[in-house]
């Protein structure tokens, strides 16, 4: 039996979690993020299309600073309720070292290299309403070109028909370096852009590359 199976979902639902975690990115996150960075976000009044619906967000990946910046710029309510995909090799290996971004950022393991111990978390909570953001590479860019997008998360969007939000990350690179242990100084900007909600229509190869020219032309366009 796979650790999915007995993987404690409730508290993804738990609303004094959601009041904790509110908290958290009041006080803590979103103060760093924006003493830290010049963010300009975009678009994020989208997801009033989506009143009332759960949604799977997908973004391309460069830094530690993604998820952190991506959540900071959700309206709050919202970013206490969506659940992040994080690798398993790298945030989960104890619970100890999962719980601040568990506390902060609502985290949940997504298992990487062929590992099954978790597979099935994203479909759980998907079919509990609860809306997710992951990211469809697997592991952040090397050279900040946005690479291949695996299906899953797109072949889960179809089979649920639940619409994906593409978010667009720019500059992030630049800001947290891949092989620097803390970001740089002197407030370098970021920029984030929840693009239009997509119909998860099409086969989950179709609908992969679709969303992934929506992210790269959006990335093209904010870096003229």
């Amino acid at each position: 039996m796979t650790k999915s199976h007995s993987y404690p979902l409730d508290k993804y639902q738990s609303k004094w979690r959601f009041g904790l975690r509110y908290c958290l990115q009041t006080i803590l996150l979103v103060p760093l993020l924006w003493l830290n960075f010049r963010i300009l976000v975009k678009g994020s009044k989208r997801f009033a299309t989506l009143a009332g619906r759960n949604f799977i967000m997908v973004a391309n990946h460069n830094s530690h600073l993604d998820t952190l910046s991506v959540i900071g710029s959700l309206p709050r309510r919202l970013a206490v309720r969506v659940a992040v995909g994080a690798a398993a090799d790298y945030f989960f290996q104890s619970r100890l070292q999962s719980l601040p971004t568990r506390a902060l950022l609502n985290t949940f393991p997504i298992g990487r290299k062929g590992d099954k111990t978790y597979s099935g978390i994203s479909a759980k909570l998907v079919e509990r309403g609860i809306s997710i953001m992951l990211f469809p590479e697997g592991t952040r860019s090397r050279d900040g070109r946005v690479g291949q997008f695996h299906t899953g998360v797109f072949r889960l969007a179809i089979d649920r028909q639940v619409p994906i939000v593409p978010v667009a990350i720019s500059h992030t690179a630049a800001a947290w370096p891949y092989n620097k242990k803390l970001w740089r100084w002197g407030r370098p900007r970021v920029t984030i852009n929840f693009l239009p909600p997509v119909q998860p229509d099409g086969t989950p190869a179709e609908l992969a590359e679709h969303v992934r020219q929506l992210i790269i032309d959006n990335i093209e366009q904010s870096n003229e």
